[in-house]
C-alpha cells in the first residue's frame, strides 16, 4: 500500500507533460496503456489459467471495475482544471467517504473517532470548494470529490470481493478498468482519439507506469487491509504529490489550497494515529 500511494503520486508531473490532448483522450490512451501492461502481468503470472481468472471476478470484480473507471474520469479532468495539490487533498477525503460506505456494505463500523475526523475534513474540502467558486476552479473542484467517491466505490467492490465473497484476485479489476474508461471515452469523442506523439508518450507513460502498477499494488493490499485503513495508506499519494510538483515543475499551492488541505491532512492524520493505537494497545493491553 505505501508503494501504490508512491507510485500514484507521480501522476500530476506526469499529466502536465500533456499539451494538446483533450480530458476523454487522455484517459482513453492511460487506460489502454494500463490495461496492456496489467493483461501481460496477468499472463505470466497466471500461464493457461487467464480466462479463469476474469470470469472468476464475479459482481464484485465487476462493479469495482466500473467505479474505477469512473475514477480515472474524475481524476484526470480534475487535475486539468486545477492544480495538482487540490485535486490532491479533495480526493483524501476518499478514506470518509470509504468508512461511511463500507458500515452497511462490509458490517464494518464507523466509530466516534471516525465521524468527528469526517467532519473535520468536510471543513477542509468547503474551504477548497469556495476557492474555486471565485476562481473557475469549482469543475476541478466537483470532479476531485467525484474521484473521491467513486474511488471509494471501487476500494469497497474489491474488499468485498477479497474477503466477503471469498475471490482470492482482484487484480483483473484493473484490466478490465482500464478497457471500460477507453470504451466510454471513445464513445463520447465520436472515434476522434489520434493525438500527437509527445501527447500519447505520456500517456502511455501514465497508464503504464504510474496507473497501472499503482491500482495493481492497491487492489493486492485489499484483501490484508480493512477498507478505512486501505485508504488511509493510500493517502501517501496526497502528501508526496504536491511535492513532485514543487520540485519537478514550481506549482505553488494557493493559499485556499494550502489551509483547506492542511486541516484535511490534521482530520486524515488523527485518524491514522488513531487507528495505530487501538490496533496496538489492543484487548488487554
Amino acid at each position: 500500500m505505501a508503494l501504490a500511494g508512491i507510485v500514484l503520486s507521480t501522476g500530476g508531473p506526469i499529466i502536465r507533460q500533456v499539451e494538446e490532448a483533450s480530458g476523454f483522450q487522455i484517459v482513453f490512451w492511460r487506460s489502454i496503456a494500463q490495461s496492456v501492461l496489467i493483461f501481460l502481468i496477468l499472463m505470466v503470472r497466471e500461464r493457461g489459467g487467464i480466462t479463469k481468472v476474469f470470469l472468476g471476478l464475479g459482481w464484485p470484480g465487476i462493479s469495482g471495475s466500473l467505479f474505477l473507471s469512473l475514477a480515472f474520469f474524475g481524476y484526470i479532468f480534475s487535475i486539468t482544471s486545477t492544480t495538482v495539490a487540490n485535486t490532491l487533498f479533495l480526493i483524501s477525503t476518499t478514506p470518509f467517504f470509504a468508512a461511511i460506505l463500507a458500515w452497511p456494505i462490509l458490517r464494518e463500523k464507523v466509530s466516534k473517532p471516525t465521524w468527528i475526523a469526517i467532519m473535520t475534513a468536510s471543513i477542509g474540502v468547503m474551504i477548497m470548494v469556495s476557492q474555486g467558486l471565485s476562481t473557475g476552479r469549482l469543475f476541478g473542484n466537483v470532479m476531485g470529490l467525484f474521484c473521491a467517491l467513486a474511488t471509494a466505490l471501487y476500494i469497497i467492490s474489491v474488499r468485498y470481493g477479497s474477503v466477503r465473497s471469498g475471490s482470492t484476485d482482484m487484480v483483473p479489476v484493473v484490466c478490465v478498468s482500464g478497457l471500460i474508461a477507453a470504451l466510454i471515452a471513445v464513445i463520447i469523442e465520436g472515434g476522434n482519439i489520434w493525438i500527437s506523439t509527445n501527447d500519447l508518450f505520456w500517456c502511455v507513460v501514465a497508464g503504464a507506469v504510474q496507473n497501472g502498477p499503482g491500482f495493481m499494488l492497491f487492489t493486492m493490499g485489499s484483501r490484508y487491509v480493512p477498507a478505512a485503513e486501505l485508504s488511509l495508506l493510500g493517502l501517501i499519494e496526497v502528501i508526496i504529490g504536491p511535492i513532485w510538483m514543487w520540485l519537478l515543475l514550481s506549482e505553488i499551492p494557493d493559499t485556499y489550497t494550502l489551509a483547506g488541505g492542511g486541516v484535511v491532512l490534521v482530520a486524515v492524520s488523527g485518524l491514522a494515529f488513531w487507528s495505530l493505537y487501538r490496533f496496538g494497545s489492543g484487548p488487554g493491553k
